[in-house]
């Protein structure tokens, strides 16, 4: 975490929701929030869908490459 403060992020905890999808209904909303989606996690910020772990990483990426 001190080398994210560093970089000159801020780091929060943020509360997050987590879903089995092998209860059908589960898997249904995901896909109906994300049908492009074919691994999991899928991430979401509120209503906003980021894609998998990848898309968030490489989004973070970008972000640090402007703060250089």
């Amino acid at each position: 975490m001190r080398e994210l403060l560093e970089m000159g992020f801020e780091v929060a905890v943020v509360p997050f929701k987590e879903y089995d999808l092998s209860i059908p209904e589960h898997a249904d909303a995901l896909h109906q929030r994300a049908p492009q989606a074919r691994t999991v996690p899928q991430i979401f910020v509120g209503a906003l869908h980021i894609g998998g772990f990848d898309n968030l990483n490489q989004k973070l990426s970008g972000r640090q490459d402007k703060r250089q």
